[in-house]
C-alpha cells in the first residue's frame, strides 16, 4: 500500500455481519439486518505489505460481500 488515510468498505446483504482488521487492528465489526455498506477509516497507514482480514458470515437470506478500499 501506498502511505497515507484510507476508507475501507464492505457492502453485505441482510442478516449478516462482517468484520475487517489491518495489521491486528480492528477497523469495524459489524452485523446488519439489511443490505448496507459498512465504512471504516484507517489514518497514517504506512507504506508496504499489510495484512489486511476481512471476516464474513451469512446469518439467512442471500449471502454476498463486495469488499474495496480507496486512499484519501
Amino acid at each position: 500500500m501506498d502511505p497515507g488515510d484510507y476508507q475501507f468498505f464492505a457492502e453485505i446483504e441482510e442478516k449478516d455481519n462482517v468484520r475487517l482488521t489491518l495489521d491486528g487492528w480492528e477497523i469495524f465489526n459489524r452485523y446488519s439486518e439489511r443490505k448496507d455498506i459498512i465504512e471504516g477509516f484507517f489514518a497514517n497507514v504506512g507504506g508496504g505489505f499489510h495484512t489486511l482480514e476481512v471476516e464474513y458470515q451469512d446469518h439467512g437470506g442471500k449471502a454476498q460481500i463486495r469488499f474495496w478500499w480507496e486512499r484519501q
